[in-house]
């Protein structure tokens, strides 16, 4: 399959959907823009979903009380089709049966006369997608692509503009490649046309091989449009040909083969001591998505979620640890090997912290818990880590950890606690570390080499750097990288800041630390460099999802967010003078001028060319249907297609739903951001005059009804 054309424009791609927590009016733009509540596991929104209610009816085996998932409602694809027909009821009257089968009947042997015509997709775009400056949280034009889910750089790649080898995978639009990142406008190839998904969650290289590589299909981001992947594919030429691994396991007695199709890989790891040896991250992610509705997440047949080994090179699998167990039931999200001893295996998972096999371990063989997860609520707690190896030899892990909690916009009476830990020497009895970390959350100070927390809820202090980095997202949007070698560089991604950009931030989307997240005699831990120094400022998108460093010099970083793809010019300069001039008090000051004092000279979209946005729904203007049309992005706003199948300009910000043109006059058209949230214009989508027109759906300033998370809505034929 040319599956390119499945990444562009005329394809109807993944969309969230869910019931809604209550919504504000739209008060602010950066409330309408900031959009990212998807998909039932994480957002609470079914009335089943808290860690609580799962268990119980799993415990109590109530109907529709998935094993997996603790998720009720339809189990099968047959099922959720009967459900949505028999609306409002729960059952279809037997008339209505008979009357179906009777219709499909009759129109079984209609026959289009052109069905056997060789149609061939021609794609119309966007190669560059492109935010006005109009637009653009900073004034910036900026050229966008879609979500990015997995980066993996060549360890050879230098500084230079050729010869830098950089892998891209998107949530929707496979993996890309490009020989040339450092260029100003690298060359993207597409590399994965055999792939029978284009759903993307890991990408590691071999550590003895760089043209061998893994990809782990399926995005494990927990929201509504994660969509689940079809296996491991395995490349030894740099992505030029690539095979599918069998994948073959057996666990609880039942073989299945290819144990990742319909899961996510979230995390693979290859042992550098026997490259035949792989590890992979399996969690859950969603299958039978639209634009408007109808996900699943747990389908019989599935393998269990969990961490799975290979010692053949990915013919067979044997699964080593289940996640945790019932309180689980998300899977793995992260895996990692001790840069010491590769024996020693590392492993995250949503409400579970981080866990190890060692057999150090007085508790004996298998896993135990290292770092608990911190959430005080029956939420989603993802934690993600990284680790490096210290001049004494020790181990370094660095934690980013959190739970769902409020941002703006939405009725949320939690607290999100997402939070930065580090520990100095990780090979040490499992249950005193944990004890360790135990004693700090009640108030004790962390021994030398225990965990120790870098975060601090106070604004003012050193450690408010990383307070809420990920805000209430995540378990959708977190990270943290350390590159090799350079065990004080430390990078925290997480979501956006909307409320104090601008103001005692540039967002914190992305942070930096070059001193381990200490403070220096300044202060300062990290610093901001979410938004860099030009005039007008280039900044990333909101919701970061992956980050690399240039081997050799991690000054220089690619970025991957919702939004596509930023580098890094690995030059950095103090911008604290700006602080001044803010609208923000004493405490806040004092923040911005730590947070400011090292911001990249230059960020750089490297999205042209990159072309995987995820378009949600198109419509098309019916007087000109060839030379216009409108189509919603996740989390890139609604693009309008004019005749150029190069560039196209983003027409509104924010999530893109659906939209549509006035039949009688097409100058007059509507979108939808995410939620019963519509806008009209009767400009031709000049982006200056669109007009909202949904405070019925906000009594009061709410949202009282549920609704999809992209709503149904068509234009009057």
């Amino acid at each position: 399959m040319k599956t390119r054309l499945l990444i562009l424009a005329a394809v109807l791609l993944l969309a969230g959907v869910g019931a809604f927590a209550a919504v504000r009016h739209r008060g602010t733009k950066e409330a309408r823009q900031h959009s990212r509540l998807h998909g039932g596991f994480a957002d609470n929104k079914a009335g089943v979903n808290t860690r609580a209610d799962r268990l119980r009816r799993i415990q109590q085996g109530l109907p529709g009380a998935d094993p997996r998932t603790g998720l009720g409602g339809p189990l099968s694809h047959e099922e959720e089709k009967l459900a949505n027909r028999a609306l409002p009821f729960d059952t279809l009257p037997p008339e209505m049966t008979d009357l179906a089968q009777h219709s499909a009947a009759q129109v079984a042997n209609f026959h289009d006369a052109d069905e056997a015509m060789p149609f061939n997709w021609k794609s119309i775009g966007p190669t560059n997608a492109v935010y006005p400056a109009l637009l653009n949280r900073t004034s910036a034009s900026y050229s966008a692509s879609g979500r990015i889910t997995a980066l993996a750089i060549d360890p050879g790649c230098s500084g230079e503009s050729e010869g830098c080898r950089l892998y891209v995978g998107a949530a929707g639009g496979g993996i890309w490649l490009t020989e040339n990142a450092m260029a100003r406008q690298p060359n993207w190839k597409f590399i994965s046309g055999s792939f029978a998904t284009n759903a993307i969650g890991s990408i590691v290289l071999d550590p003895a091989d760089p043209d061998t590589l893994y990809v782990g299909t399926g995005e494990p981001n927990s929201s509504g449009d994660s969509a689940a992947g079809l296996g491991i594919y395995k490349s030894t030429d740099a992505g030029e040909s690539w095979t599918l691994l069998p994948a073959v396991a057996t666990v609880n007695g039942i073989t299945y083969r290819n144990f990742a199709k319909n899961l996510s890989m979230s995390s693979l790891a290859i042992d550098p001591a026997n490259r035949g040896t792989i590890y992979a991250g399996a969690a859950l992610g969603v299958r039978g998505v639209s634009a408007v509705g109808g996900a699943t997440i747990g389908i019989p047949g599935l393998a269990p979620v969990g961490l799975y080994k290979s010692t053949d090179g990915g013919a067979t699998f044997t699964q080593i640890w289940d996640a945790g167990g019932v309180n689980a039931f998300w899977g793995v999200n992260s895996v990692a090997l001790d840069p010491s001893d590769s024996s020693i295996v590392y492993a995250a998972s949503p409400d579970n912290g981080i866990w190890r096999s060692w057999a150090g371990d007085r508790a004996g063989s298998g896993f135990q818990q290292v770092f608990q997860n911190q959430s005080q609520f029956d939420d989603p707690d993802r934690t993600e880590f990284a680790i490096t190896r210290l001049s004494n030899g020790k181990t370094r892990i660095y934690a980013g950890t959190g739970a769902t909690g409020p941002f703006a916009g939405f009725q949320a009476p939690l607290l999100s606690e997402s939070q930065v830990w580090r520990i100095d020497d990780a090979t040490r009895d499992a249950a005193t570390l944990t004890g360790e970390q135990s004693a700090v959350v009640a108030g004790g100070a962390a021994v030398a080499g225990g965990w120790k927390k870098l975060t601090e809820s106070t604004n003012g202090t050193p450690g408010y750097a990383t307070y809420n980095f990920c805000t209430g997202q995540c378990w959708y949007d977190i990270g943290i990288h350390t590159p090799a070698g350079e065990p004080d560089t430390v990078f925290v991604i997480g979501s956006y800041q909307y409320g104090e950009a601008g103001g005692r931030s540039n967002s914190r989307a992305v942070l930096r630390s070059t001193t381990a997240g200490e403070p220096n005699a300044a202060g300062v831990t990290f610093t901001d460099v979410s938004r860099d120094a030009a005039t007008p400022q280039n900044g990333i998108h909101p919701d970061q999802h992956a980050l690399v460093t240039l081997p050799g010099n991690p000054a220089v970083w690619f970025e991957g967010s919702d939004g596509g793809l930023m580098r890094s010019s690995g030059k950095y300069i103090s911008i604290a003078s700006q602080c001044a001039t803010r609208n923000i008090g004493p405490a806040s000051k004092v923040t911005c001028n730590r947070l400011l004092s090292a911001v990249p000279t230059e960020l750089t979209s490297l999205n042209f060319g990159l072309n995987t946005l995820q378009f949600q729904s198109l419509s098309v203007n019916p007087k000109n249907p060839l030379h216009e049309l409108l189509g919603g992005t996740q989390d890139n706003g609604t693009f309008q297609y004019e005749g150029s199948s190069v560039t196209w300009m983003q027409t509104i910000f924010g999530d893109g739903g659906q939209s549509g043109f006035d039949a009688a006059n097409p100058t007059n058209r509507f979108h939808t951001y995410f939620a019963p949230q519509v806008d009209v214009n009767f400009r031709g989508g000049d982006p200056k005059y669109w007009l909202w027109i949904s405070d019925p759906f906000f009594p009061g300033g709410a949202q009282v009804e549920g609704s999809s998370f992209y709503i149904p809505i068509i234009a009057d034929p």
